[in-house]
């Protein structure tokens, strides 16, 4: 029975046999069979979209500010005034002054951009221990000027000097300060003058009274004069006296110069007459006859 087994299965193992060695299993000389590690998948690649980098704006340019319309321009201490409202500005000249110092306050008001002329003005100055005030009117730019001597006011105090215009019935303000920064030394006090004696009363005199004047006629200026000048005199006589002239010249002979007309005194009883000495006229002594209301007077006259 086993010979019958075996030899059925011979043929069997003899297939296997062969199978087996083609295969490289079972054979002395052949490599042993080594398990070999799994392979490794390597994970599909993921694709990676980049967004495109954001385009890099110009910086942005600051716009330029608006310039403000100047209505009045700077003064002094005082910024230029750009506004349409009513506005008052105030400056002191010195800040942070010494005592005893004399400072000045200047203060402009403009409404509508116009400067206003004409208004009264009162700052207010409010010391620690006191109160002082000084007045002005604005000029023809809108601006007024104040100076007070300070003396010796408080250190480091902050004074606080108030403005105020008067402008159609009504106050609008405003302010300004200083402080006193440095300590001073008062001014050396200058003696009053002496009193003077007083001079006696001067008593007047009344001046005589003048005599009326006499009837008759009197020379009171005669005046003579060169060739080619003029020469006149004159009389006093009754007021309103009718008179006349008659002039010789110093060759004797009679003048008939224009000038030497018929006149009557005036309310004082005065009567003047003036005339032209001729070109040709010699020189020398003439003579000079006035006749008034039927009295006569005569008067020697220099002609050269």
């Amino acid at each position: 029975m086993k010979l019958r087994l075996a030899y059925l299965l011979a043929p069997i193992f003899l297939t296997l046999s062969l199978l087996l060695s083609a295969c490289g299993v079972g054979d002395a000389t052949s490599t042993p069979f080594v398990e070999q590690p799994a392979a490794t998948v390597a994970p599909a690649p993921t694709a990676t979209v980049t967004a495109p980098a954001a385009q890099k704006q110009p910086a942005a340019v600051p716009a330029k500010p608006a310039q403000s319309k100047e209505y009045l321009p700077a003064y002094g201490c005082l910024p230029a005034i750009t506004v349409t409202d009513v506005v008052v500005q105030a400056c002191m000249d010195k800040p942070e002054p010494t005592q005893y110092e004399t400072l000045q306050i200047t203060t402009r008001m403009s409404k509508d951009g116009l400067p206003i002329a004409g208004a009264p003005i009162k700052t207010t100055w409010d010391y620690k221990t006191t109160r002082a005030e000084c007045t002005t009117t604005s000029d023809s730019q809108g601006l007024g000027f104040c100076y007070r001597n300070i003396g010796a006011a408080t250190l480091g105090f902050r004074v606080v000097v108030e403005v105020q215009y008067d402008y159609n019935g009504q106050g609008y303000r405003g302010e300004t300060s200083f402080t006193t920064a440095h300590a001073g030394v008062a001014p050396t006090a200058v003696p009053a003058p002496p009193t003077p004696t007083p001079l006696p009363p001067v008593v007047k005199t009344a001046a005589p009274k003048q005599a009326p004047a006499p009837a008759g006629v009197q020379f009171t200026s005669v005046q003579g004069g060169r060739p080619g000048a003029y020469a006149s005199v004159t009389v006093q006589t009754a007021p309103g006296a009718s008179c006349s002239i008659s002039y010789t010249t110093p060759h004797g002979t009679d003048s008939t110069a224009a000038g030497l007309v018929n006149k009557n005194a005036n309310g004082a009883g005065v009567a003047s007459w003036s005339w032209k000495i001729g070109t040709n006229t010699y020189t020398g002594t003439g003579e000079v006859d006035v006749t008034c209301n039927g009295n006569s007077a005569s008067a020697s006259i220099t002609i050269g």
